[in-house]
């Protein structure tokens, strides 16, 4: 195909096409005129064969002739009537629908307009006459649409189920399994590319025609990279490739020269044996006509052109039609020397050829010739006197090389190359005099030896010619790469060259190198110059701009040579600072002020950004569930919830914003997910905030109490990292109705104190906090004197209020109490007890009487348990003592927990330390693990950290948590038991944890299995998890003072060098004793035997008892 001359020339471009279709259906008021529109259609199709919408417009109207000649419309004479049913029958229409189909099919996106249209026709047929013929027909296109990959693929095939059900019922199963079974290869194709598609629609839908592009390349991208597998299923993916390209040439990439080269270097590598470049040259016509300014198309279509053997006549009509069009000048003489590469080209090896006419050969002595003289002319035209010619000299190496092998014209080639190196754009290159080297010694080679005789001189025996080319291109003073042209020099000289001319060779280069060094010494001294002008400039604009706008300061900073290094920190500091400090507003001097109102950040709203996945395979996983939804938006959190009643799972996938989520279920509802069809609607109003429940409430508790109202999917509990105080979880249901229900248990009074409540999440609404710190009517009194009891701070207060509770905090020195908190009535009660009491004096001291405070964060709990005070043996431990031999003092931490200053109090032995806590249990649910396994006098909980520590009443109930809560699950964390000792290695190796360190597998979980408590919770389970702990700490055995767990019996004469000198030292032996020490203890028990004592909680009767054990 040939660009043909007319008088009109043709549209370019799908919009261009049917606007001129249009026309010309709109003045086609007669039968002639109808044909001619016809025939516009044709040629249209022709030059936009992937255009869909061509296509279609081209089948209706076609259809319509074909009903208005069938149905004797008043337009239409009799006449043409007759003769409009012969040309527009219905063969032909129904024809012409598959063979537009037949170009569009594999267009993903869209090719289902044309086909549904086609087979309304059908069926409409089919309804009127009913026949066997017209049943197998249907049934056939729609077999063959459904192996087909389109977007469309659920609605085809429910149609076809439903022809199935009317016109062949008897069947349907056996054609619907057949169907199903053959089309798997078009789903999982369909499944690959969905997140191609899904990108480009969002874009198409924004108008946004930049991220649309951006689009279509990646999406081309990776088509084009699957083509690479060689499989059965190759053709497919060369068809849906060659639809891809065709929706982005006759869409955004319409007038793109780079997708069109793409699309022909594409064609031209997968072309297969039968078919030749002859194919190529329709689309390369197309290409051209779209981008008439590309030389690359017109070289490729010129080259097409002479590999398909068309005529000399028809391929200078391909060079004229490029070099009539003034768009090929538009990006200057880039273009056109592209094409007159492919020109020349096609000239020399058709002359060169051995069966070349003399015709051939008589056109390359011209063409060629006329070819460099038409750039030389349009370049100067263009350029002036600044044209110098082609960088890479392309046309004259390829005159040159025509006259060189063709011609054996010598000296008109040589003298080709002069004219070049007397042009400065060549002889400053080092590439010019190194080709010019070559063809010299390519010439020198290839002369007979048998032409040179005896008396052949020295110019004839040595390459002399060449020698002087690379001595003339190192004498070069501009020459861009002298140090090059030196090495070559030399080496070709001592290859080729007699003694006297390297001794001259060498001189020569002796003193250019002086020269280039002194060049090159110029040129960097220039090069600082420049870089201390530009920075003495940068300085400069500081100076002006530095206190008038910062920022644009900071800009030049950044862009400046001499200016400090940003450190990335920094930039993410500022980054930070912008996007976390509150607004301020700018005073009249430019000085910041607190503005009236702050804007706060936008609350996660997760009720409305979260989608609910229902009838999921139950082998799911999130892994696969991430990759089937991760294009829709950044994807925040995925729960997967086994389904209890079925073999399927549930699913909720929180995602960055609203708008991803209803992405999600306009594109994915009603789809399959392996082979389940699932359902996606949005997670609002199915999740409940839930609010003043017993704090030791757990996932068990909370299903237990919303049992009657339905499935809940997840519970949600608040990290307490930085606030131990919260007590609030989240209820997400499966159903609304579940919610609704759940909602009306608001306010029902749990454990006759607890007042229940739940509300819908609505995290646009904060509500008021609530309590006597948030209303005022609770102050704070400090300094109080340690005889002042509580009935004596409750008599001094209330003579200014009612008081509705007292508490007091106690003292670290064991003795009274620090401070004490007074909660009135009302607020101003409260007011008047700190205006008349601050700084008044009470007993000894003078109190401070302050307004209570909710303090923004609380990063540990402590539970006192008042009950064991009692039962411990070991009471006076609490109190703080001074050092005694072998007995540390113990020291309370700001945090609440206690330390040793060496290992071995009996403190020391009764603490247990639980780590890998998560983070959202509270003291209250730490506190119902312990009581099942023994009474506890202290437990401090940092959920910041993911610990806790628990002060037992004696050593046996210690050892005994320690074996049973170590491996206890719990919210599918194992967490782990310890001394004081671990404990401070696992903070060090997680400073701020909060993290579980074993979750325990599992992919979907089933409802209820969130938490595992042991007995004693109030969600608890009965199962008790014994699992070998990795140290048990044992009662020391035998004579000594006060040992700790685990400080073993010292044997006689065994001393450290920490030991006390003169022997005092608790654990340490008296001169004279060894012996009667080493008699006194008894056989060492196994750890069968400690463990049998710690589950007992009894001693043995050959172990003295000690401490109370």
């Amino acid at each position: 195909m040939t660009p043909v001359a007319s008088e009109t020339p043709s549209p370019v471009g799908q919009d261009n096409w049917v606007a001129y279709v249009e026309e010309a259906c709109r003045t086609a008021t007669d039968l002639e005129k109808r044909v001619n529109a016809i025939e516009v259609y044709k040629r249209a199709v022709s030059a936009e064969p992937g255009s869909l919408r061509i296509w279609l417009a081209y089948c209706e109207y076609f259809h319509a002739l074909h009903v208005a000649c069938q149905t004797a419309d008043p337009s239409w004479s009799n006449d043409e009537i007759l003769m409009g049913r012969e040309i527009f029958s219905l063969d032909a229409d129904l024809q012409l629908w598959q063979s537009a189909y037949e170009d569009v099919r594999f267009r993903l996106s869209d090719s289902h307009v044309l086909w549904d249209r086609w087979v309304d026709i059908e069926m409409g047929l089919l309804s009127r006459t009913r026949t066997r013929e017209g049943i197998e027909r249907i049934t056939f296109l729609y077999r063959d649409r459904l192996r087909t990959p389109h977007r469309t693929w659920d609605e085809t095939s429910q149609r076809f189920s439903s022809f199935l059900s009317e016109y062949n019922r008897q069947n349907w199963e056996s054609i619907m399994k057949e169907v199903t079974t053959d089309a798997q290869e078009a789903k999982t194709i369909l499944s690959s590319r969905e997140r191609f598609e899904f990108r480009l629609e969002k874009a198409v839908r924004s108008g946004d025609i930049e991220a649309e592009r951006a689009a279509m390349k990646e999406y081309l991208a990776w088509e084009i990279a699957q083509t690479r597998y060689k499989d059965d299923g190759a053709y497919m993916r060369d068809q849906l490739c060659r639809g891809l390209f065709s929706r982005a040439l006759t869409g955004p990439f319409a007038t793109e020269d780079t997708v069109w080269l793409d699309y022909i270097a594409y064609l031209s590598s997968n072309l297969s044996p039968s078919k030749t470049a002859a194919s190529l040259l329709s689309t390369l016509q197309r290409a051209v006509d779209h981008c008439p300014w590309s030389g690359p198309l017109w070289s490729r279509y010129i080259l097409a052109a002479e590999e398909a053997q068309l005529t000399f006549a028809e391929i200078e009509q391909i060079k004229h039609a490029a070099t009539n069009n003034s768009q090929i000048y538009r990006d200057g003489l880039t273009s056109l020397l592209e094409m007159y590469v492919a020109w020349c080209g096609y000239l020399k090896r058709t002359a060169m050829n051995p069966a070349a006419s003399e015709e051939a050969v008589d056109v390359a002595d011209v063409g060629l010739p006329a070819a460099l003289e038409s750039v030389d002319v349009l370049g100067k035209r263009l350029y002036e006197n600044e044209y110098q010619g082609d960088p890479d000299f392309r046309l004259e190496r390829i005159y040159i090389q025509y006259l060189t092998e063709k011609e054996g014209d010598l000296d008109e080639a040589r003298a080709q190359w002069e004219k070049l190196a007397r042009k400065p754009l060549y002889a400053d290159r080092y590439d010019f005099w190194r080709a010019y080297y070559l063809w010299e010694m390519q010439v020198f080679f290839s002369r007979p030896k048998s032409q040179l005789g005896v008396t052949a001189t020295t110019e004839q025996l040595t390459p002399s010619r060449a020698t002087t080319i690379m001595s003339r291109a190192v004498n070069q003073r501009s020459l861009d790469w002298p140090e090059r042209a030196i090495t070559s020099y030399l080496q070709h000289c001592n290859d080729y060259e007699l003694p006297n001319t390297i001794r001259r060779a060498r001189d020569n280069v002796h003193k250019v190198r002086v020269v280039v060094a002194k060049r090159r010494e110029r040129e960097a001294a220039e090069a600082a110059a420049a870089y201390a002008q530009q920075a003495e400039a940068h300085q400069q604009a500081f100076a002006s701009v530095a206190e008038e706008t910062p920022e644009a300061h900071t800009a030049l900073l950044a862009d400046s040579p001499s200016g400090a290094k940003r450190k990335r920190d920094d930039t993410l500091g500022e980054i930070d600072e912008k996007t976390t400090k509150r607004p301020r507003s700018e005073g009249v001097n430019g000085e910041a002020e607190p503005s009236a109102k702050t804007e706060e950040a936008p609350h996660r709203d997760r009720e409305h950004t979260t989608v609910l996945i229902s009838n999921l395979p139950s082998d799911s996983t999130q892994t696969a569930l991430k990759k089937y939804f991760k294009d829709f938006g950044r994807i925040q959190n995925i729960t997967l919830v086994q389904d209890e009643s079925v073999d399927t799972s549930t699913a909720l996938i929180e995602f960055a914003s609203v708008h991803d989520a209803e992405e999600a279920i306009n594109f994915r509802d009603n789809k399959y997910f392996g082979q389940n069809q699932i359902r996606v609607k949005s997670g609002a109003r199915l999740t409940l905030f839930v609010t003043n429940y017993p704090p030791a409430a757990d996932d068990q508790y909370m299903r237990n109490l919303f049992r009657e109202c339905g499935d809940i999917l997840s519970i949600r509990w608040p990290s307490l990292k930085f606030n131990t105080r919260r007590r609030f979880c989240y209820l997400t249901f499966r159903e609304e109705e579940a919610a609704s229900k759940a909602v009306k248990l608001d306010g029902r009074l749990l454990e006759g104190k607890f007042k229940l409540e739940v509300k819908y999440s609505d995290p646009t609404s904060r509500r008021k906090r609530q309590g006597a710190v948030s209303e005022g009517r609770e102050v704070r009194v400090a300094n109080l004197d340690d005889s002042v009891k509580e009935e004596d701070i409750r008599d001094v207060f209330s003579k200014y209020g009612d008081i509705a509770r007292v508490s007091t905090v106690a003292s670290r020195r064991g003795k009274g109490f620090s401070s004490a908190f007074v909660e009135f009535e009302k607020k101003e009660y409260a007011e008047r007890a700190i205006a008349e009491l601050n700084n008044t004096k009470l007993r000894s001291r003078i109190l401070t009487v302050e307004l209570a405070v909710q303090p923004k964060v609380k990063v540990s709990a402590k539970v006192i348990n008042a009950d064991a005070e009692g039962h411990s043996p070991h009471a006076q431990d609490d109190e703080i003592m001074q050092d005694t031999p072998g007995e540390a003092a113990i020291t309370e931490t700001p945090s609440g927990i206690g330390t040793a200053q060496h290992v071995g109090g009996p403190i020391f032995a009764r603490q247990v330390a639980l780590m890998n806590l998560p983070d959202t249990i509270n003291d209250a649910r730490v506190k119902a693990l312990l009581e099942p396994v023994g009474a506890f006098r202290k437990l401090v909980c940092q959920p910041r950290k993911g610990t806790a520590v628990v002060e037992f009443i004696d050593e046996a109930t210690a050892g005994r948590a320690s074996l049973q809560l170590d491996g206890l699950e719990i919210e599918g964390v194992r967490i782990r038991t310890g001394n004081l000792g671990d404990l401070a290695k696992y903070t060090r190796a997680h400073p701020e944890s909060g993290t579980p360190l074993q979750q325990a597998p599992g992919k979907a979980k089933k409802p209820g299995e969130d938490n595992k408590s042991p007995s004693g919770g109030i969600g608890a389970s009965n199962k008790p998890a014994f699992i070998p702990p990795v140290t048990v700490r044992r009662p020391v055995l035998g004579r000594g003072g006060k040992k700790g767990l685990s400080v073993a019996p010292r044997l006689s004469g065994a001393r450290s060098s920490s030991d006390d000198p003169s022997g005092s030292a608790s654990g340490g032996s008296k001169p004279g004793t060894e012996g009667r020490g080493a008699q006194s203890i008894p056989k060492p028990k196994s750890n069968a035997d400690f463990k049998a004592i710690f589950l007992s909680g009894r001693p043995t009767a050959s172990e003295p008892k000690q401490d109370g054990v």
